[in-house]
């Protein structure tokens, strides 16, 4: 899980913001927006992703508490190989696997999750 998680926060540099006006789209996961995301796998595969943004960038208070709502979107993940299947002499079938078998056969498919809070006053 070391090698993976390593190779994950080596590749993961850009967070995407949609809907604060103030910032890019893009922005770096080294950023000093007040926003900041990190993610890792534990020894049983099970994938743990926390974010913060600060409540400057959302135009929010707890001296003012409003109702609002997150929406967090994982893209699909495919498989990096792709198998051929070639026929030789007499039938014979022989698969190939073009770039290894470095991933998982299972793609991770797209999903998102969201919530609705209203802040607690402070």
């Amino acid at each position: 899980m070391n090698v993976t998680n390593k190779r994950m926060t080596d590749r993961i540099t850009s967070i995407k913001v949609i809907g604060i006006k103030t910032l890019d789209t893009i922005i770096s996961v080294y950023n000093e927006d007040g926003i900041k995301a990190a993610s890792l796998f534990d020894n049983k595969i099970v994938y743990t992703w926390e974010m913060a943004v600060s409540l400057k960038n959302l135009g929010m208070s707890t001296a003012n508490p409003v109702k609002f709502a997150y929406n967090v979107r994982i893209n699909e993940i495919a498989p990096t190989w792709k198998p051929t299947v070639t026929e030789g002499p007499g039938g014979m079938k022989t698969m190939n696997f073009i770039g290894g078998l470095k991933s998982s056969p299972n793609p991770q498919y797209a999903t998102d999750f969201w919530g609705e809070y209203i802040l607690a006053k402070k």
